[in-house]
C-alpha cells in the first residue's frame, strides 16, 4: 500500500517548490479574511495574523472560543456572513466530515460577486480535498489544501511547516498569508490532494518512529533492569 501511494504521488513530491515566497498581499492592503475553527491550532493562527496587522472575521460553533479572540477580531454570527464578505477564508477543522459540512455552507452562501479562496489547513484525506476543490471551482472559487506540521505551541512560536497545493493563484495567496504565521511553506503544485498525501505520510512516519523509540526504551529497561534509565529517557521527551 505504501509503495503504491508513493508511486502514485512520486511526480508530485519531486516537483515541489520549497520555500515559496510570492507576495500577493501586504499588510497595508484592505482584504477581508475569514477564519473558521478556533481550537488550539486555529486560535494561535489568528493571534499570529493579528500580530501581523490583519483584522479577521472569525467563527466557531463554540461561542467561548470566539469570545476569547474577540479583541482585535470581528466576531461573525454565522458562516454565511464570512462567505458573503471575505475574499479569503481559512479553516482548520477536526476531520473530513466537519470540513465538508463547513465547505458546503460556504458554497451555499457564496454570492455572485465574491469569488473567494478557501484555504483548508485541516488534516484530511486527499480524496476529500480533490472533491471539494472540484466543487469550489464550479462556483468560480478556489480551494487550497494547506495542512501543517506543528503543535499549537509551534504555531505560536512561528515554527510551523505548511504543505500547500491547489491552483497556482490560490497557492500564492495561501503562501503569502501563511508566511505571516511563521515557519516555512512548501509548495506541492496543482493537485489539491498532494499536500494531504505529504501530511498523512509524515504522520505515519512520526508514529512509526515514536513506536520504535518506545520499544527501544522498554527493551533497554529490561536489559539493564534500570528504572533510572527509563526515568532519564522520559525526562528528555
Amino acid at each position: 500500500m505504501i509503495k503504491s501511494l508513493y508511486a502514485h504521488n512520486k511526480s508530485i513530491l519531486t516537483k515541489s517548490n520549497l520555500f515559496r515566497t510570492n507576495k500577493f498581499f501586504s499588510t497595508n492592503e484592505s482584504k477581508e479574511i475569514g477564519f473558521i475553527g478556533l481550537g488550539s491550532m486555529g486560535s494561535k493562527m489568528v493571534e499570529n495574523f493579528r500580530a501581523s496587522g490583519y483584522s479577521l472575521k472569525i467563527y466557531d460553533v463554540n461561542a467561548n472560543a470566539m469570545k476569547n479572540l474577540s479583541h482585535g477580531s470581528i466576531v461573525s454570527s454565522s458562516i454565511k456572513e464570512i462567505a458573503e464578505s471575505c475574499s479569503v477564508v481559512f479553516s482548520i477543522l477536526p476531520n473530513d466530515e466537519i470540513l465538508t459540512d463547513v465547505s458546503e455552507k460556504l458554497m451555499q452562501y457564496k454570492t455572485e460577486s465574491n469569488n473567494f479562496t478557501h484555504v483548508s489547513c485541516s488534516t484530511v484525506s486527499p480524496a476529500t480535498s480533490r472533491s471539494l476543490a472540484e466543487r469550489f471551482t464550479k462556483l468560480n472559487c478556489q480551494y487550497v489544501s494547506a495542512p501543517v506540521f506543528a503543535r499549537p505551541d509551534g504555531i505560536a512560536k512561528k515554527q510551523s511547516f505548511w504543505m500547500v497545493s491547489g491552483p497556482e493563484s490560490g497557492r500564492a495567496i495561501a503562501t503569502d498569508l501563511l508566511s505571516l504565521t511563521g515557519g516555512k511553506v512548501f509548495d506541492f503544485g496543482d493537485d489539491n490532494g498532494a499536500a494531504n498525501v505529504v501530511k498523512l505520510c509524515g504522520n505515519f512516519l512520526i508514529a512509526v518512529i515514536s513506536y520504535i523509540d518506545i520499544i527501544n526504551i522498554f527493551d533497554n529497561c529490561l536489559k539493564f533492569d534500570s528504572l533510572k534509565f527509563l526515568l532519564n529517557k522520559l525526562s528528555q521527551v
